[in-house]
């Protein structure tokens, strides 16, 4: 474990676990995990203002809940990440008796309070911007995650997205995946890349009455994949081929993106930490949404 935070004038820090964040930890860094290294980074400057003390609990996501360590260790309140089997595990945890609170959407079939970015409505936020610049055959492509349901809900956010705006999609034809039992094996860019590079061939190669002319895709990396094939294949960014990204608001990206603001979903996550620890009880819910930073990779077809 590691943690951070200062206690002021004596008094005392509502004391937060991060449960499952990251299989493991080196030299108080976070390894394997971009997305949650920028939010610890920004959850334990926020932490003083807040009164709080941030540990890190590294959890192998296929090892169960060690209840007697936590229970030991007076949390207030838990953050979660990865447990190995969501019902058994939440339903120990729930024996510690403090709020349990997650930014990932895979615990909410458990009733886990939810605070972190409202991906749902950013697939139609996405289609929006295509199809407002008349784009309408528009492509997915994305990485799967550990969790079935949550795989589910994104898929058919993009889907209804797509139908809502009159746009004709295919569910078994642009979803374009890396498996994760591969990716969590390796955690590499490399791996990345060569998916992206696949996935945009198959869909870049088609007739061109058929071939997307927008495309969404979370990671920075697949992005920088699909305009390396789309220039193999003779195709310009973003004339022939619109790209759009998600990114981490403190990467730089030339990409037009959906910036995820980490410093703003730290404090309402340590806000709605301290109101669930308030108010016990209460189920907490609080989406927030992603801003579109236009860079100049969305092409308006005429």
């Amino acid at each position: 474990m590691f943690s951070g935070g200062l206690k002021a004038g004596g008094h005392r820090l509502t004391n937060i676990g991060l449960l499952g964040w990251f299989s493991h930890v080196r030299s108080g860094l976070a390894g394997g995990d971009t997305y949650r290294m920028y939010l610890l980074h920004d959850l334990m400057m926020h932490a003083v203002g807040h009164s709080c003390q941030i540990t890190v609990i590294p959890q192998e996501s296929d090892s169960p809940v060690d209840l007697d360590q936590l229970r030991h260790s007076n949390f207030d309140a838990l953050l979660l990440k990865d447990v190995s089997s969501p019902n058994r595990d939440i339903s120990e945890l729930r024996k510690l008796g403090i709020p349990l609170l997650s930014d990932s959407l895979k615990f909410i079939e458990q009733n886990v309070g939810y605070v972190g970015y409202d991906n749902l409505a950013l697939m139609s936020d996405v289609v929006g911007i295509f199809s407002s610049r008349g784009h309408q055959r528009i492509a997915y492509v994305g990485v799967e995650t550990s969790s079935a349901s949550q795989n589910a809900l994104m898929r058919q956010a993009f889907f209804t997205a797509m139908v809502d705006a009159g746009l004709i999609y295919d569910y078994n034809d642009d979803w374009w995946v890396y498996p994760w039992a591969e990716w969590r094996k390796s955690h590499d860019t490399k791996c990345l890349i060569e998916h992206g590079a696949r996935a945009a061939r198959e869909l870049l190669t088609r007739r061109a009455d058929q071939r997307p002319t927008a495309i969404f895709t979370w990671q920075v990396p697949l992005a920088d994949a699909i305009v390396r094939v789309a220039g193999e294949l003779g195709l310009r960014v973003p004339e022939d081929v619109s790209i759009v990204t998600d990114a981490i608001d403190q990467v730089a990206t030339k990409y037009s993106t959906f910036v995820q603001p980490h410093s703003e979903l730290a404090c309402r996550l340590l806000d709605r930490i301290q109101e669930a620890i308030a108010n016990p009880g209460i189920r907490v819910r609080d989406d927030l949404r992603k801003q579109f930073v236009d860079r100049g990779s969305v092409y308006t077809l005429s």
